[in-house]
């Protein structure tokens, strides 16, 4: 049971991965002790990811750190991977919407 949830994390991570390229480095680890590396400071990932209702902290200022239990189960990663998705696209929205209004006052000067 284990070694398969610590597949199913690692797989779903990578798929978070593939999706927030612009957001996610690197992720690393051993077993279920992850570490998700970003592009950008993760205070307000980890705060947004605890108001959902997921413990997790913030390494170095870029790294989201998991220590989940042994006994963790399969539907509470993937409560996890719901959230961290969740977190990940509003920040993503968020960045973007900066990037947007900045081009649109370069282009008005």
């Amino acid at each position: 049971m284990l070694n398969q949830c610590v597949i199913i994390s690692k797989n779903e991570l990578n798929k978070l991965k593939q999706k927030y390229q612009n957001l996610i480095r690197e992720i690393r680890g051993i077993g279920l002790m992850l570490g998700v590396e970003l592009n950008i400071e993760c205070f307000d990932i980890v705060r947004r990811l605890i108001e959902k209702g997921v413990i997790v902290n913030c390494t170095n200022n870029n790294v989201v750190r998991l220590l989940p239990p042994l006994v963790i189960k399969e539907e509470q990663i993937n409560f996890f991977i719901e959230k961290f998705d969740e977190v990940l696209n509003e920040i993503q929205q968020q960045s973007f919407g900066k990037f947007y209004e900045s081009e649109k006052i370069k282009n008005l000067v």
